[in-house]
């Protein structure tokens, strides 16, 4: 005999998965802020020109990375919350039985915003942009202190 269909916990099952969604979201934000924090240090602290040179651009590349990650989660919290709404309020058919597959978690069919869009949403963008700018403005301002101490000549670098 099939189990019978729990409306409750289907939705349960759901709300899980909008809560995991959500906590890895908070984690790549997490983790952004503590690699930039981490490798900032490490850059500023470091006599090597080379390493603010080179390491640079990989921590902004490494944010962007964990921006694009965060904006995916917060896309499959929302595609899982469409899902939620359209079970909470969904009638159930008469004969239950006939339903192939009653806790079906597919969320295909629902629209959401592209990934980029959300990377510029309110919630996700100044935590990353701005780090961003800060490491960018970093590996400008080094780049401009060892051309003014004319010491970049075909390879070699500014040794602050």
């Amino acid at each position: 005999m099939a189990e019978q269909y729990r409306r409750t916990t289907h939705l349960e099952m759901i709300q899980g998965v909008i809560s995991r969604m959500g906590a890895n979201s908070l984690q790549c934000k997490t983790w952004a802020m503590t690699i930039f924090a981490a490798l900032s240090v490490i850059i500023l602290g470091s006599d090597n020109s080379r390493s603010v040179l080179f390491a640079s651009p990989c921590v902004i590349i490494i944010l962007i990375v964990f921006w694009w990650l965060d904006a995916w989660y917060l896309q499959m919290e929302r595609l899982f919350r469409h899902l939620y709404d359209d079970i909470r309020t969904k009638d159930l058919p008469e004969n239950f039985a006939e339903v192939e597959d009653p806790y079906n978690m597919s969320f295909k069919g629902y629209t959401e915003q592209s990934v980029l869009r959300i990377m510029f949403s309110r919630s996700a963008w100044p935590v990353y942009l701005v780090p961003i700018l800060i490491t960018f403005t970093m590996w400008v301002a080094f780049v401009i202190v060892c051309l003014l101490k004319n010491a970049i000549i075909w390879g070699s670098f500014c040794q602050i």
